[in-house]
Formats: C-alpha cells, sequence, structure tokens
C-alpha cells in the first residue's frame, strides 16, 4: 500500500471515475429549481449582469443545480460526450 506522499504523486486516472447518479429525490429537487431560476426574474438579472463576478455566481448556482440533477453523465446533445465516445 503507498504512502500518502506516494499516492498523492500518482498521477490520477479519470477515465476510471465512476459517473456519479443523483438519486432520483435530489434529482426532482434539483430540476424543480432549475425551472424556478430560469423564471426568477432577480437571478435572471443576474444570469445577465455585465459584471463578469456576478454572472460567474449565477452560472455556478445552475450549474451545481444541473449537476444534482443529472449527475455528471453526458447529454445526448454534448459536443464533449461526443468527441470521447466512439465513433
Amino acid at each position: 500500500m503507498p504512502s500518502l506522499k506516494e499516492d498523492a504523486a500518482m498521477p490520477q486516472d479519470h477515465s476510471k471515475r465512476s459517473r456519479i447518479t443523483p438519486t432520483a429525490e435530489d434529482a426532482a429537487k434539483a430540476k424543480s429549481l432549475i425551472n424556478f431560476l430560469m423564471q426568477d426574474r432577480f437571478f435572471l438579472a443576474l444570469y445577465r449582469s455585465n459584471d463578469p463576478n456576478v454572472r460567474a455566481a449565477a452560472m455556478d448556482k445552475l450549474n451545481k443545480a444541473h449537476y444534482q440533477a443529472y449527475g455528471d453523465a453526458p447529454t445526448k446533445d454534448d459536443d464533449a460526450g461526443r468527441a470521447a465516445g466512439p465513433k
């Protein structure tokens, strides 16, 4: 068994990471949060802000909800998922 120093020095193989699958209840809550945020005029004002820090904070909130709803699996329309998959 490698020590902590040896383990930290070893490169991580991210291709072997397991995909996170949210529970049905967590996914439903996150999906409703996404729907709420995309209809909330105050959130949309932050999301469309000219200030990059404000816009980034709003995008982070939406991304966290999306991750909780759908996990880290690529969607069928995801270009990154298509590029990594078999042709």
